[in-house]
């Protein structure tokens, strides 16, 4: 065509054809591509829909259709998905729709499909003692199953993985790195040798060449920095200023790796490392049950293989598989919970001092209290997700909530110092679950009201809704929600109002968050619609009889069923 109206004789009004633009043709809008997702070229796109932000695909190739030129973008709140495309809803629930989807093969394919993930790329290459490479942004996105209630996302990025230069790391560095990665590979195979009960059938020896590939100094670098990229804003439980993967305990490196290799698919040694997270998941689980339980470990290792324990768990349990999530609920999680009270940690609470607090001391403490706080939300999600009875109780969380993001993340002492001067550890987050808890369900209507009772952040309202969901579960299995039907209404009801003045107060947006903080309000939907069937008591679903299962498909059905009404 082009060459045609070179050569035409007869150019009178025709207009000149534009100049095509160089190279292939984008396919996706700038939020597909930095996450590497299908995007279905809409306007806007169905993503960019679900997750309320605006959409650039026709910006960036101009007109994509016959009767369109260049149109502005739009904001895509004014146009959802329909029902029926792709399989979400645009009901009161669109997310845990999604989230809830047993056709997926992860829960977390939902929270790319949202936005509600985090973004690379933030540099993390301030370590203690060797600068891990922290500016990868690698392909994928690794969303935890679990919360993802204490961070904001960082900064989109449109480069790959292929697009950045990694940082310079010294030769001695990547030795001790490569060590590390040997000895992983080390005590996977003695743990091999020992007798798994998890490998396959098929498998007669441990794959060791394979590890060999994979297990390496600069896998190691980058899976680290992927765990800390992606997985750490959804499950921010490590103190990142102060970690050195030289000197961290074998198992909870190996969970950050893992993790962070899930962070990395589909590039092929992430893929491959698949293969090790079952052998990995015994490893950490029989160092737990030597460490913590009934025995007089160190304290400070202790803490760190119940941090790794929590890791794999939640990475495995992403995975829509009910063998695997039976194991978790069944033999797993009931050991993550014990070791939490065999070492006296549900209650932990800070130093009160009105002196200058050391930062060492803080930082461990509030590691602790993080800790505790996920291992209790990780209960209760197993409870709204999959029916199983809570085997935390609201009553035993007494410790302290997580403290301010700004505060925890300080990388010095004297940053430390200038955050403690301008937020106080003893506000809003001293207070603990079962305070927040009790506020709600309190019978006073004028016994929680902002700011006295509010935790400073939607983080902690997070974990009350958790907590509720918690407690109209015993409620209705215990057959007492109807006497409990009025006060728990009302307590989600409070809840409500808390949620929207925490947000109103901050000048937050939604946007803004990663994981279920983005959608806590259809946490809120879900606890009153369960109240009221269990009151009308309603068990055309599955899931209102409460039986234990490892799928999602249940409650997948019941917010099918009534998301609409």
């Amino acid at each position: 065509m082009r060459r045609h109206f070179q050569t035409c004789p007869d150019k009178t009004d025709i207009h000149q054809i534009p100049a095509r633009k160089r190279g292939r043709l984008v396919q996706a809008c700038d939020t597909c591509r930095a996450k590497k997702s299908q995007c279905d070229s809409e306007h806007p796109c169905e993503r960019c829909s679900l997750a309320r932000t605006e959409c650039s695909y026709l910006r960036m190739n101009g007109s994509s259709r016959a009767d369109t030129e260049r149109l502005p973008m739009v904001s895509s709140t004014s146009h959802l998905p329909d029902e029926s495309h792709a399989g979400f809803s645009h009901g009161a629930a669109p997310f845990l729709m999604s989230y809830t989807d047993p056709s997926l093969e992860a829960t977390t394919d939902a929270f790319a499909a949202v936005g509600a993930h985090a973004e690379a790329f933030t540099d993390f290459a301030g370590t203690s003692n060797g600068p891990i490479a922290s500016s990868y942004n690698l392909e994928g996105v690794f969303e935890s199953l679990f919360t993802g209630i204490f961070s904001e996302i960082a900064t989109n990025s449109t480069q790959t993985a292929d697009d950045l230069v990694s940082p310079e790391i010294s030769p001695n560095y990547m030795l001790a790195l490569q060590n590390r990665a040997e000895e992983l590979i080390c005590n996977l195979h003695a743990r091999y040798k020992m007798g798994s009960e998890l490998s396959k059938p098929s498998q007669h020896s441990f794959p060791l060449d394979l590890a060999k590939n994979i297990f390496t100094g600069p896998n190691l670098s980058k899976y680290v920095s992927a765990y800390f990229t992606y997985t750490h804003p959804h499950f921010p439980f490590l103190h990142r200023p102060t970690f050195d993967a030289l000197s961290v305990p074998t198992p909870l490196l190996l969970a950050m790796f893992l993790s962070g290799s899930f962070g990395c698919i589909p590039q092929d040694d992430a893929i491959s490392a698949r293969q090790f997270y079952a052998i990995g998941e015994e490893y950490i689980f029989r160092h737990l049950e030597q460490e913590v339980i009934g025995s007089d470990q160190d304290e400070s290792h202790g803490v760190s293989t119940i941090q790794a324990a929590l890791l794999i768990v939640s990475l495995q349990s992403c995975f829509n598989n009910p063998a695997v999530r039976y194991r978790l609920r069944v033999k797993r999680h009931p050991v993550l919970v014990a070791s939490l009270r065999s070492m006296a940690l549900t209650g932990g609470r800070r130093t009160r001092s009105t002196d200058v607090v050391d930062w060492n001391d803080f930082v461990s403490e509030e590691m602790k209290i993080r800790l505790v706080t996920y291992v209790y939300v990780l209960d209760c999600m197993n409870t709204v997700f999959f029916n199983s009875p809570p085997l935390m109780t609201v009553a035993e969380m007494t410790g302290d909530m997580p403290c301010a993001t700004a505060l925890f993340e300080a990388s010095t002492a004297s940053e430390f110092a200038e955050q403690d001067a301008i937020i106080s550890r003893f506000e809003a987050q001293s207070q603990s679950v079962k305070d927040l808890v009790s506020s709600l369900l309190h019978e006073d209507s004028h016994g929680c009201k902002l700011p006295d009772c509010s935790p400073a952040e939607p983080k902690h309202l997070l974990v009350a809704i958790f907590a509720l969901h918690s407690v109209i579960f015993v409620s209705r299995t215990s057959l007492l929600l109807s006497s409990l039907y009025q006060p728990l209404l009302r307590a989600t009801d409070r809840w409500k109002e808390l949620w929207d003045a925490a947000h109103a107060r901050q000048g937050l947006e939604q946007a803004h968050f990663v994981g279920f903080t983005k959608y806590g309000a259809e946490l809120h939907w879900l606890a009153r619609k369960l109240i009221k069937f269990a009151h009308e008591g309603n068990t055309k679903c599955r899931y209102m009889l409460a039986m234990p299962t490892d799928s999602l498909r249940d409650l997948h059905e019941l917010i099918k069923l009534h998301s609409n009404g």
